[in-house]
């Protein structure tokens, strides 16, 4: 459940924070008084594309918070636990930052989160019914989350995906640990490779070590021998 949206420097707004109350709440007010500007804001946090048009006139940048109850929210609680993301708290709080400059940042729980997951979160925590809505159908994940409600499996559809994530944890540490054990072969095999190439050259410079001794024992005698002949002549 929505708890709050806080806008900062965003199109006509410089601060507004809006608390919703548990149950039904109702926006009103006139045309152009800034109702859409609100949905806008929310439907940024929940991952849709950023203008620069939507920063306020004169600000560097338009930040948004929106904070979100989900308390006893299995749903969440899988998508947290399928992404590899902590919640620690019965709560979710998603800041979306917009440049003057076009660039857009955003956060999840204090830590950075890519639009396509934010989007991929924000389809489980908000569905904003407007003009189209009915395209929602075209959606896969919200086809399949609407059957597994008519089939009443929706706890067995959770089980299976809890089962395919420990599937895929215990899988990335079966090809870290072959990887692994492929670098440590190819380093054994590159260290016996040189090995064997340091053997060759070792044989080769001992080849020639035993031939220079050959030389040199052969041509110390003749050298004496023909220092005598020059003595005895002289």
């Amino acid at each position: 459940m929505l708890v709050s949206l806080t806008l900062h420097q965003f199109a006509l707004i410089a601060q507004h924070e809006l608390s919703v109350a548990e149950g039904f709440n109702v926006i009103t007010g006139e045309t152009g008084a800034g109702k859409s500007l609100l949905l806008d804001a929310l439907s940024l946090c929940v991952g849709e594309r950023a203008d620069s048009a939507m920063v306020r006139h004169g600000a560097a940048q338009a930040d948004i918070y929106a904070q979100f109850d989900v308390e006893n929210n299995t749903v969440i609680a899988d998508w947290f636990a399928k992404n590899d993301r902590p919640l620690e708290e019965p709560e979710v709080l998603i800041r979306r930052q917009l440049s003057n400059s076009g660039r857009s940042k955003a956060w999840l729980n204090g830590t950075p989160v890519s639009l396509a997951e934010l989007k991929s979160l924000g389809a489980l925590l908000v569905n904003i019914h407007s003009q189209h809505a009915q395209q929602a159908l075209l959606k896969p994940q919200f086809v399949v989350q609407w059957l597994d409600e008519m089939a009443q499996i929706t706890s067995l559809a959770l089980q299976t995906a809890s089962s395919y994530q420990a599937y895929q944890q215990l899988k990335r540490r079966a090809d870290d640990i072959a990887s692994r054990e492929l670098s440590a072969k190819t380093v054994f095999t590159y260290c016996k490779a040189n090995l064997l190439i340091l053997r060759h050259y070792w044989r080769l410079i001992m080849q020639k070590l035993k031939q220079s001794t050959k030389s040199c024992l052969i041509s110390t005698p003749h050298a004496r021998g023909q220092s005598w002949l020059a003595s005895a002549r002289q």
